[in-house]
């Protein structure tokens, strides 16, 4: 048995065991389990559309069903496009990119069942017909707009910080 080269570490005794929380860690736990809770009590109260009964079979499908479709497409593909842009986009401006590309990826994959398939007017007359294709370009507009101005100040930032005085 050959001993190690030099003396092994020791650890800091002035370091913390553990990195402490950040400050959104508590204020992001209790949104997350609100959103939970807001689930929860769609399934399990009265108060969905299935007047009452909870159809447990078609809760089963959609939950094995999306992760599935989770865990085979969409993770490999944000993992995939993430892996391009940290490498070809400057870390100044990847995150609005990254966030524009969530964003719209999150706001496009709601939107469109009501995209392909429109409301159905007679089980909620209240909802007016609306044209969704372009209320979707326009939210997409929107997302890409604000992005762009993030990396416009981004830029802008790195410019008069590096300008001589």
């Amino acid at each position: 048995m050959s001993e190690p080269a030099g003396p092994l570490p020791v650890a800091d005794a002035e370091k913390p065991a553990h990195e402490p929380l950040p400050r959104i860690f508590w204020p992001a736990l209790a949104v997350g389990w609100g959103v939970i809770t807001v689930g929860l009590v769609g399934v399990f109260g009265k108060a969905h559309h299935f007047a009452g009964t909870v159809p447990w079979r078609d809760v089963g499908k959609w939950t094995v069903g999306l992760a599935i479709v989770h865990d085979l497409f969409v993770a490999p593909t944000v993992c995939i496009i993430g892996l391009i842009l940290s490498r070809i986009i400057s870390p100044r401006i990847r995150g609005p990119i990254q966030a524009g590309l969530i964003v719209s990826a999150l706001v496009t994959v709601t939107a469109w069942p009501v995209y392909r398939v429109g409301v159905p007017l007679r089980e909620d007359p209240s909802i007016l017909p609306g044209d969704y294709g372009r209320g979707l370009l326009i939210v997409l507009s929107v997302i890409w707009l604000v992005a762009l101005g993030l990396i416009v100040r981004s830029v802008l930032t790195l410019r008069h910080a590096s300008a001589p005085e």
